[in-house]
């Protein structure tokens, strides 16, 4: 019974191609669709699951007015073992700035952590004892993928590479490789190509500093509510009474995503996880009612083939089962184009993500049980309505000339406005981002970023601080360059210096930049009261700029001149306000900040910013190239467009734009082939009265007009359903708080 079934079904299936094809194709794209959402939310959602103490491993983030960070100063995880003896502190962190062996160049990334690191995380080692490969404070271990990239089959255990540890002042160290490690999982918050004990870090340690990540692993006894409650009093003998830092546990799972909304913002924001999700269920939506659509319509055409069969002897529960038959065959191979698709599309999608997934690592049990559960759904969801219509009909009504098909055209043309008005809101929605992103990369930031080159100077610094001035110098001579200056802040959310402040016994943190001469005057800053730094006064170290936010915070009326602050414990005197600027992205709004003047010979951490004239950059580029070659040769010259990368922050806005447009791409080329063979359907059944219209004189824009009327006022109410759906949506994505500021840009 069953395999007639199939031979029916697909003999059908092959005696209508036209709209077989159209629904294998529309299925498949939303198939496809649903096979990379799943790739994409696995990876995403497994993140660190593959430690096997994941569960009892935490995150501990410092949180203070200007919100929550990953970050904690050096001196914490001793401390937290010190307090608490059921638990065991990794503290993780960078120290370096490359890793050579001679004269060949392997890289930066190399992280310094505690030697209870392979005891906590599951990193195994393919060479090496875990318990002793980081005991001496020269050792390194090497990941597997790190060795073959760098030395290919040649065995690195026992190899002497030079690492250039921060300073000041900078000094190269030889480290021995003492160990390999497997190749780090991409579903990895924790990833570097180079492990050193962090001993040899040739860092202070202090409580100001907050630039180590601090992991805690807890012992199965213990819970992390009743660490956190110890916390409060813990905090002020670590950082002083009148601190207001807090320190909180975030668990690890969470690290990547963090669903459960607790600890510092997300690597990566699940918000994107849950738009997928919707993106590829609303285009596998449109494709079933595609389907389900002209099921309904072929229905008109089939009715006495059900009639026939009925007076034969078929039951209505075996007319049901053979129409779900053609639908799950016809899912079943709307699967397999689907899948093939999916291939096809990877590469593509990678691109849109910014990732690197591969489909053939999810064929695992779980990834065919999606394929199979996706195709049954499909074909369940798509034909089940059609099915029960088409073995509903009664033979002595067909077959006596007396059935109506009223209730069942009106479901149809319901049908084509849930499609036609899906389709509309992915649309919609694609323009309205379009516009965000636009609003962001136009709005102004308090300061001019164009034609503005930054140059990281840490290097320079490195080999010799005087060297930065020489080459100032050396610019300054250029009539293409208008002003140089220098900061410690990147001016993007690539780096970011907090400050303590102190005012009438409240202490905050403050956005801290350490600023070169001319800084406001090169970069295009406002000052609305005071003056500027002079790096001639005796005076100018014991001076600071603030910005208007940091006026409101602390409620000073104008005039704000003269007033005084403590700022990393030191007495200075306002001097000037400068207009609210963004440091950060437009997803973080503007926090007080305090300005600096600083020597540039002690910017070592710092960028060099070049304003050049907008006529033939490229000659004025090949003129700092020249000049740097001159000053700093051997040192690779690196060098950006501030205003390139101030947009570099909305890339991933960018992405997700572009993968929603493709969607509604996709939703509207579905939507067109059901609007196709839609069209083909009712020509069919209207050709006798399109022939009677021809011969009695109708003009073919007549017919035309006749046949697309009632699909015109299917398309209007459809929008009409669709505009205030998205509009409604939209309005809630953008009144998210890392979003809020969108909203002005409509």
């Amino acid at each position: 019974m069953f395999r007639n079934y199939l031979i029916v079904a697909y003999r059908n299936l092959m005696r209508h191609k036209v709209y077989s094809v159209i629904n294998v194709v529309g299925l498949s794209i939303g198939i496809a669709f649903c096979i990379l959402t799943f790739v994409y939310v696995r990876h995403e959602w497994s993140f660190d699951a593959f430690h096997e103490k994941a569960d009892r491993i935490y995150r501990v983030y410092t949180e203070t007015g200007f919100g929550q960070s990953g970050m904690t100063p050096d001196p914490l995880g001793p401390a937290l073992e010190e307090a608490y003896p059921g638990i065991r502190a990794v503290r993780i962190g960078r120290g370096a700035s490359s890793v050579k062996e001679g004269d060949r160049y392997l890289g930066r990334s190399i992280y310094f952590a505690d030697t209870a690191i392979l005891e906590v995380f599951t990193f195994p080692l393919l060479k090496g004892n875990p318990a002793t490969v980081l005991e001496d404070p020269s050792s390194l271990v090497i990941t597997d993928a790190a060795t073959r990239k760098y030395f290919g089959d040649e065995d690195p255990i026992g190899k002497v590479l030079s690492v250039r540890l921060w300073g000041p002042p900078a000094v190269d160290r030889d480290f021995v490789v003492t160990g390999i490690a497997n190749t780090i999982p991409k579903n990895s918050s924790i990833r570097f190509d180079f492990l050193a004990p962090f001993a040899a870090r040739g860092e202070p340690r202090n409580w100001r500093h907050f630039n180590i990540a601090t992991y805690v692993l807890l012992s199965e006894h213990v819970w992390p509510a009743d660490l956190e409650e110890r916390f409060p009093g813990l905090v002020k003998t670590w950082f002083g009474e009148n601190a207001d830092q807090r320190v909180g546990l975030q668990p690890l799972l969470e690290v990547h995503l963090n669903r459960g909304g607790r600890g510092p913002k997300p690597v990566s924001d699940p918000v994107y996880s849950y738009v997928l999700i919707g993106i590829s269920l609303l285009v596998l939506v449109i494709a079933c009612v595609n389907f389900m659509t002209l099921a309904v319509g072929r229905s008109f055409s089939r009715d006495r083939e059900v009639a026939m069969r009925r007076v034969s002897g078929a039951s209505r529960t075996q007319l049901t089962q053979q129409f779900l038959g053609e639908s799950m065959l016809l899912s079943a191979m709307a699967l397999i184009t689907g899948v093939v698709l999916a291939e096809l599309l990877m590469p593509a999608f990678n691109n849109l993500v910014g990732m690197d997934l591969v489909l053939r690592d999810h064929t695992d049990g779980a990834g065919l049980a999606f394929l199979v559960g996706l195709s049954v759904a499909v074909g369940l969801a798509a034909g089940g309505y059609p099915a029960s219509v088409l073995s509903g009909f009664q033979p002595v009504v067909v077959l006596g000339g007396r059935h109506r098909f009223g209730a069942t055209s009106l479901f149809a043309r319901a049908l084509v406005i849930i499609q036609l008005a899906m389709s509309a809101f992915v649309v919609v929605n694609a323009l309205l981002m379009v516009r965000q992103i636009e609003y962001l990369k136009t709005k102004p930031l308090g300061f001019d970023s164009e034609h503005v080159l930054r140059i990281p100077i840490w290097d320079l610094w490195q080999r010799d601080s005087g060297h930065v001035y020489v080459y100032r110098n050396e610019l300054m001579r250029h009539h293409m360059v208008q002003g140089i200056t220098t900061t410690t802040h990147a001016l993007s959310n690539r780096t970011r210096l907090l400050g303590d402040v102190e005012y009438q016994g409240e202490q905050f943190h403050v956005e801290l930049l350490d600023v070169g001469d001319e800084f406001l005057k090169t970069m295009g800053f406002s000052l609305l009261e005071g003056v500027d730094f002079d790096p001639r006064s005796s005076d100018s170290r014991a001076s600071i700029l603030v910005n208007e936010e940091l006026v409101r915070r602390l409620g000073w009326k104008t005039p704000v001149v003269g007033r005084t602050l403590q700022v990393e414990e030191r007495d200075v005197a306002v001097i000037g306000v400068v207009q609210d600027f963004h440091v950060r992205s437009l997803h973080h709004r503007i926090g007080p900040a305090v300005l600096r003047l600083k020597r540039l010979d002690k910017m070592g951490w710092g960028m060099l910013f070049v304003r050049v004239r907008a006529e033939n950059i490229p000659a004025t580029l090949a003129f700092l190239k020249d000049k740097w070659r001159e000053v700093a040769p051997g040192l690779e010259f690196q060098h950006s467009f501030l205003e390139d990368e101030l947009k570099e922050q909305y890339k991933t806005e960018e992405r997700w734009n572009r993968v929603l447009q493709l969607s509604a791409l996709f939703a509207v080329f579905i939507a067109c082939l059901g609007a196709f063979g839609l069209t083909a359907l009712a020509v069919s059944r209207r050709t006798r009265e399109i022939g009677v219209r021809k011969v009695m004189g109708a003009y073919g824009s007549s017919i035309v007009s006749l046949l697309s009327r009632d699909f015109v006022k299917l398309v209007v109410i459809a929008n009409i359903l669709a505009f205030p759906a998205a509009y409604y949506i939209s309005r809630i994505g953008l009144n998210r708080e890392s979003a809020r500021l969108y909203w002005v840009g409509y």
